[in-house]
């Protein structure tokens, strides 16, 4: 099925940086796409604007599956689970938009997509008694997000690093229902 053309220019540029990062010119980038720079100009205002195309298309495509990865959690705490385990994989799967986050301090902002995932979850696991109803949420996000992004190699001690996490967030009951999560079978399904 042929995409409306708005989406596929969507898709190409995507593509493109998601393939060759963002260090490149725009006459790199047309000569990648395979289009002349009048059909570049055409699509996009220039490169910054191709660039923010592509960095909100991506922040889209990984909303989507999370929220459709988490209908099938049982609770808050394996969607704050499979969260992580999503961050770790964009790390590996898709590292130059991953680098690109980094670079620009995009994971941390106020409108950052994973900023609002991680609010609304904690917010649930509050609503459920799973977390601290007294956490300050946007400060305890900048403390999680920045351990689950920044630091690149947690080796074997990931279960160690998920329990320092989560342990100022996890009511009594959220810490039973982490104890029920067999992490070592969550951390090495294949990304």
């Amino acid at each position: 099925m042929k995409r409306p053309l708005n989406q596929q220019k969507t898709f190409d540029i995507f593509h493109y940086y998601l393939k060759n990062g963002f260090d490149h010119t725009t006459d790199e980038i047309v000569a990648g796409m395979g289009i002349s720079r009048k059909t570049f100009f055409n699509r996009y205002e220039g490169k910054a604007q191709s660039v923010e195309i592509a960095r909100r298309f991506w922040h889209t495509c990984i909303q989507e599956r999370i929220r459709e990865k988490s209908l099938e959690c049982n609770h808050p705490v394996e969607e704050l689970l499979l969260f992580v385990w999503e961050m770790r994989n964009i790390r590996e799967t898709e590292s130059t938009f991953f680098q690109h986050a980094l670079q620009h301090k995009l994971f941390t902002t106020n409108d950052s997509p994973f900023m609002s995932i991680l609010n609304t979850l904690i917010q649930k696991g509050i609503r459920q008694y799973h977390f601290q109803e007294n956490i300050n949420i946007p400060l305890y996000s900048i403390f999680f997000l920045h351990n689950v992004c920044v630091e690149e190699d947690w080796g074997v001690n990931q279960e160690q690093i998920i329990r320092y996490l989560l342990l100022p967030l996890l009511t009594e009951r959220g810490m039973e229902l982490l104890n029920d999560v067999d992490m070592a079978y969550l951390f090495s399904l294949p990304q």
